[in-house]
């Protein structure tokens, strides 16, 4: 079974699209490699210490946060009376006391830390 030219051609279309891409992201994880580890523990020190975890991150205004929730697997168990929902929840919210000069921690302009480190926000699931 041969391959039809317009296949090809979309193909190689697809290819070069995603190939102009590479070297970008190969260059942003170069630079992302730079920071150096005394840099970086000082950024996390730094972190640690104007972040409370019981005090909720704010100047004055109301803390947005965003609710994702993405379903796995329901499951109904008629017979049982049974509902199952298996899904991920995620929030996000923009923490406006954490900030830093990326000059100062070896041009680090952003890092991932446990969430130990920072105020959650409380959120309470229950049946209805």
């Amino acid at each position: 079974m041969a391959i039809s030219r317009p296949r090809i051609f979309i193909f190689s279309a697809v290819f070069l699209f995603v190939l102009q891409f590479f070297p970008q992201a190969v260059l942003s994880g170069e630079q992302a490699g730079r920071a150096s580890p005394e840099a970086q523990k000082r950024l996390i020190d730094h972190i640690s210490t104007i972040s409370d975890t019981l005090v909720v991150p704010t100047t004055d205004e109301a803390v947005t946060v965003s609710l994702d929730l993405m379903v796995n697997n329901i499951q109904m168990d008629e017979h049982g009376r049974k509902f199952t929902v298996d899904a991920y929840f995620s929030q996000r919210w923009k923490d406006v006391t954490l900030r830093w000069d990326p000059n100062a921690y070896d041009n680090i302009k952003q890092i991932r830390l446990p969430a130990s480190y920072f105020w959650t926000p409380d959120i309470v699931l229950y049946n209805l």
